[in-house]
């Protein structure tokens, strides 16, 4: 599984919260489009296709080399 950048943990993080595409942008003060961006990387990294997944994040300490990691978790397995 590719590592997440510190950038997408921030917008897992807001993602959690169940921010919105646009209040992700506002946040960071990114445009809408970079904020989706970093959520199709996001998925895309963690395997997921669907956006309900936030909820299911099971974020990782940094590997040491300023990077992050997450990994999908569901309750259950």
């Amino acid at each position: 599984m590719e590592r997440l950048t510190r950038r997408e943990r921030e917008v897992s993080l807001l993602l959690m919260e169940e921010k919105t595409d646009k209040e992700i942008g506002a946040i960071l003060t990114v445009s809408v489009n970079t904020a989706r961006t970093h959520i199709k990387n996001i998925r895309r990294k963690l395997g997921i296709s669907h956006r309900g997944w936030a909820r299911l994040l099971e974020l990782e300490p940094e590997d040491g080399n300023g990077n992050e990691t997450a990994k999908n978790h569901q309750n259950g397995d």
